[in-house]
């Protein structure tokens, strides 16, 4: 391409001078016959001699082929002119072409670009409230956890009313073993015992009443923790009424509410 541009620039370079010259010529030429009209009012043609002596006069057939040869070149420079404009034209076309082909890969790639950068963000998004509801949702069966596990142990441990019955139980069966001691002496000293019997009689009161101790000890143990799983039935049961009546509501709520 860049070679027939060079070969139609130096030709039209070439012909551009002969086409100059040509005019030039054809205006001589034009202006001798001006003035060869003008002579021939009061002149005779001038005449040329040929070789064997013979007048000629100047034939005009040889002025019109000059003509000819320069119309000629004239259009052919004209041709070439136009060629190269369309050449010209055409590679530009090519070019703006070229040009609107990279624009438009280039905002493709761009709505490209940010198509996937809004679905990774997207992406993103969900995948951060998930975790946040997950978080969420741990959090609050630990909370739970605990919660249960405090009222666990409260309930294990004994109240203030609790520790304070049993100590007044414990002081009423201290005030009875002590009347019973010392019915057990008087009637040891009134029927004549030794002190070694009434050492082993005293021995043999001491195991049952520490029998007696622990079976209270065993059933008071018993009772508490009877107590305990009773209250615990109880808040488990006031737990699943709550939630049985808060699922009631929601479901009148769905039915009415839609309506």
């Amino acid at each position: 391409m860049d070679d027939m541009n060079c070969q139609d620039a130096s030709s039209l370079r070439s012909a551009s001078p002969e086409v100059e010259r040509n005019s030039a010529t054809r205006e001589v030429d034009d202006d001798n016959n001006a003035k060869s009209t003008g002579d021939d009012r009061g002149h005779e043609k001038p005449s040329t001699t040929n070789r064997k002596g013979r007048t000629m006069a100047s034939s005009p057939r040889s002025n019109g082929s000059a003509a000819s040869s320069d119309d000629n070149g004239f259009r052919l420079w004209l041709q070439a002119k136009n060629e190269q404009k369309r050449r010209e034209e055409r590679r530009e076309l090519e070019r703006q072409q070229r040009q609107a082909e990279a624009e438009e890969q280039e905002r493709q790639k761009r709505a490209e670009t940010q198509k996937s950068f809004e679905a990774w963000l997207e992406e993103k998004r969900k995948r951060q409230k998930q975790e946040e509801q997950q978080r969420s949702e741990r959090e609050k069966a630990e909370k739970e956890q605990r919660d249960k596990e405090a009222e666990e142990k409260r309930e294990q441990q004994p109240t203030f009313g609790q520790w304070l019955s049993d100590k007044r139980s414990q002081s009423a069966r201290e005030r009875v073993y002590a009347k019973a001691e010392e019915e057990e002496a008087l009637q040891t000293s009134s029927r004549g015992h030794t002190p070694r019997e009434a050492r082993r009689a005293y021995r043999r009161w001491l195991r049952r009443k520490s029998e007696q101790e622990r079976r209270e000890a065993q059933e008071m143990q018993q009772r508490l923790r009877i107590a305990n799983l009773t209250m615990r039935r109880t808040r488990r049961s006031r737990e699943l009424a709550s939630a049985m009546l808060a699922a009631n509501s929601f479901r009148y709520l769905d039915y009415y509410g839609c309506r």
